[in-house]
């Protein structure tokens, strides 16, 4: 997992580099994918680092420490954070799935909201 995160870790910030040194705007598109990318980077950071923590740097000495104690205790966290974090993300980031959801899950308030269209032409 850490040589995963730490490759993951390093085509990142390679791809935010590369956006961020284009001359002209950064579509939409790619923006929010860049966001989405910051996010996951986020998160598979503080997952990986958590791993790495208990699993190179606490034995037998030191499990009773309030670092080894922290760590055990963040890690089926982490675990979740990076299952968990996708459908978030899409939800946050995608203007039709959380219309859907919203739509879906509260009708009634549904009702007085405006609803947003997608933008047509180029």
């Amino acid at each position: 997992m850490a040589i995963t995160t730490i490759i993951t870790a390093l085509a990142k910030l390679l791809a935010f580099g590369k956006l961020q040194v284009l001359s002209h705007g950064i579509p939409k598109a790619e923006r929010n994918l860049m966001f989405v990318s910051l996010a996951m980077f986020i998160v598979q950071l503080f997952a990986g680092g958590n791993t790495m923590i208990t699993r190179l740097m606490i034995h037998d000495e030191n499990m009773t420490s309030f670092w080894a104690q922290l760590t055990e205790t963040l890690l089926p966290f982490t675990s979740d954070g990076l299952t968990l974090v996708h459908p978030w993300i899409l939800i946050v980031f995608s203007r039709k799935v959380r219309n859907y959801m919203i739509k879906m899950y509260f009708p009634k308030s549904w009702m007085g909201m405006k609803v947003a269209t997608p933008q047509r032409g180029f």
